[in-house]
């Protein structure tokens, strides 16, 4: 597990992707493992790169006291084409580790 600091300016792990197979970001914030999987459903028009990172605090626009978990999953892509029929198959988890 790669443990980050958890603020939302932290750069996070990037993967560039060269196929449709699942790639899981190992990381997590103090005391969590929050792994991300990331795959496609097919192959896009043109592949690219998929950076992600876990936030320590809750969503900026979650509403309510107690509705949302203390931390969020930041993910952004650059580069890609899609095609039509394609998907992106997101899977968070939120583990405590210690």
């Amino acid at each position: 597990m790669i443990q980050t600091a958890g603020a939302v300016t932290n750069g996070g792990i990037s993967k560039t992707y060269s196929n449709t197979t699942a790639f899981v970001f190992p990381f997590g914030i103090s005391g969590y493992y929050l792994p991300a999987s990331i795959r496609f459903s097919s192959a896009p028009g043109t592949y690219g790169t998929v950076t992600s990172a876990p936030v320590n605090g809750r969503h900026p626009m979650a509403q309510g006291t107690n509705n949302a978990l203390t931390c969020y999953w930041k993910t952004t892509s650059t580069g890609f084409t899609v095609v039509p029929a394609g998907s992106v198959v997101q899977s968070y988890s939120y583990v405590l580790h210690w």
